[in-house]
C-alpha cells in the first residue's frame, strides 16, 4: 500500500493510502479508515467489479465511501449504469457516486 501525506502550512493536513486489487489480496489490512473514495481512472467492467467485489466490500464498511468514474469511464454509459446499478443493489447505499 503506497502512502501520500498532503500538506497544508507545513502541517500534515491528511494521510491517505492507495491500493490496488493485488495489493488488497497480498497485505494486511488496517481498520482505520475514516473514508475511502474509490476512483475507477481507466476502463472497468461490471464483470471486473464482481471479481473484485471483496474489495469492495472490504472498503465500503467506513463511514464515508465514495466511488469517482472518470471521463474515460463516463464515454461508456451502457457499462456505468451497470456499475451503478450494481454498487446501489450490493451496497445498499454505503457507497455513493
Amino acid at each position: 500500500m503506497k502512502e501520500l501525506i498532503l500538506k497544508k502550512d507545513g502541517q500534515q493536513w491528511l494521510k491517505s493510502k492507495i491500493t490496488c486489487y493485488d495489493k488488497f489480496l497480498s497485505e494486511d489490512h488496517e481498520h482505520t479508515f475514516d473514508f475511502a473514495i474509490l476512483v475507477f481512472p481507466e476502463s472497468f467492467t461490471l464483470d471486473d467489479i464482481e471479481l473484485q467485489k471483496d474489495m469492495y466490500t472490504y472498503y465500503s464498511e467506513v463511514p464515508v465511501c465514495q466511488y469517482i468514474i472518470t471521463q474515460t469511464m463516463k464515454n461508456e454509459s451502457a457499462e456505468v449504469k451497470k456499475i451503478e446499478s450494481f454498487f446501489q443493489s450490493n451496497f445498499k447505499g454505503r457507497v455513493v457516486r
